[in-house]
């Protein structure tokens, strides 16, 4: 899919675009989010990355179609949209359901202040000494590499890869035979309705992520199918993750330990 932006739209300021948002309805401050927005992106600081997730409401929730199409029932069950902070749930459910609504009506516009916003969070990192990584698909899981956005006027668009070489983008992602750019990093996620899949995606050069029956990364396997297993609970980062690895995951809060979501700790 191509966006056309209108030439002058990417040198307009924020306060611009944000008046033409409110406009429209739109009240939500930005597209990204914080480094700080959870404890797992906190960790990525210490590995000298700057995170900045994208998050949509997951699935069809929003209502005006499925930003997931490979959701499942149990990921379904157990997304992580209503993680958190009870106290801040309301308003983190309404930004999200602002960011979908705008990405199906108004794409122009949700691309506009996604670049810009990119740009001011690879200032920061940059200040900071730290590498820029953009999580596009925090709570889903969208082809971003197939969404190119070009200025009124050029014969051709570029994906948001390639507007920022500079910044690594990366991903779970459910939806199998995916080429992405260099810059673009995927890492496959089990779900109990997927298992020949990800192991295609596995040969393909993928790691896939696995959530495994425990809260306790030590109890983590070595190996899974014959293949490494590491803790991915260290850090979200997964660029940084040994290749032809499963990134093994704990079971967070009090989700159900029974449910073929999660796999048995057996080497």
């Amino acid at each position: 899919m191509q966006i056309t932006i209108c030439f002058n739209n990417l040198d307009r300021s924020f306060k611009d675009l944000m008046h033409e948002s409110k406009d429209l309805g739109y009240t939500v401050g930005s597209i990204l989010s914080s480094p700080e927005a959870n404890p797992k992106l906190i960790k990525n600081l210490k590995k000298g990355v700057m995170s900045f997730p994208l998050h949509l409401l997951p699935d069809n929730e929003a209502g005006f179609g499925s930003v997931c199409p490979k959701s499942s029932v149990e990921c379904r069950k157990f997304c992580l949209n209503r993680a958190g902070n009870p106290a801040y749930l309301e308003g983190k459910l309404k930004a999200r359901y602002e960011r979908t609504k705008m990405f199906f009506k108004h794409k122009e516009l949700y691309f506009t202040r996604l670049i810009k916003e990119i740009k001011r969070a690879k200032a920061k990192a940059d200040k900071a000494g730290m590498q820029c990584g953009i999580r596009l698909n925090a709570t889903s899981d969208l082809n971003y590499e197939k969404y190119y956005i070009k200025r009124e006027g050029f014969a051709h668009g570029s994906n948001l890869m390639d507007w920022f070489p500079d910044v690594e983008f990366y991903d779970y992602t459910a939806v199998d035979k995916r080429t992405t750019p260099s810059n673009y990093h995927l890492t496959f996620s089990l779900k109990e309705d997927n298992f020949d899949t990800a192991i295609l995606e596995f040969k393909r050069g993928l790691n896939i992520a696995i959530p495994f029956k425990t809260k306790r990364a030590w109890e983590l396997p070595k190996t899974w199918q014959g293949i490494e297993v590491i803790n991915g609970d260290e850090h979200d980062f997964r660029p940084l993750d040994k290749p032809n690895t499963i990134v093994g995951l704990t079971v967070k809060g009090n989700m159900d330990m029974t449910s073929p979501f999660f796999q048995e700790v057996i080497a």
